[in-house]
């Protein structure tokens, strides 16, 4: 099996790199400068395939993406700031000349879903969008 963590700091350097991004994090950050994003291990599968006589073992990693962005005032900004964020994010992947392998630590990686939301972390409020990041090894 790929190590995880190995996975989640390839995809933390590129949500590192989103324009605006001033904190990216493996895992939570209790207190984080912001914009952020922070990667999550979401869940892993561990499948075996029939192959003609041979099993073919594949593997996938699923991360989640967030990024925030504090709740002021103009709401309106937030919205486009965290619409933003999350846009360049799914379109740096999906970019034809984007490395799927991660420099070759997995066979492909893909944005399957996104989601918004509002939460409070430490009293403060953040407008929250979450990207899932799905990797595999066929």
């Amino acid at each position: 099996m790929k190590d995880p963590t190995t996975i989640g700091n390839a995809i933390k350097a590129i949500a590192g790199g989103v324009t605006g991004v001033t904190t990216a994090t493996l895992g939570q950050n209790m207190l984080p400068s912001t914009p952020a994003a922070e990667v999550w291990l979401d869940r892993g599968t561990l499948q075996q395939a029939a192959a003609g006589a041979q099993p073919n073992h594949t593997e996938a990693h699923a991360f989640i993406v967030a990024f925030y962005v504090p709740l002021q005032q103009n709401l309106e900004g937030d919205e486009d700031t965290i619409g933003r964020l999350a846009t360049e994010l799914i379109n740096t992947i999906h970019a034809p000349a984007f490395d799927a392998s991660l420099g070759g630590i997995v066979e492909y990686t893909r944005c399957t879903a996104y989601a918004t939301d509002v939460m409070v972390r430490n009293g403060l409020s953040f407008r929250v969008a979450t990207i899932d990041v799905e990797t595999g090894i066929y």
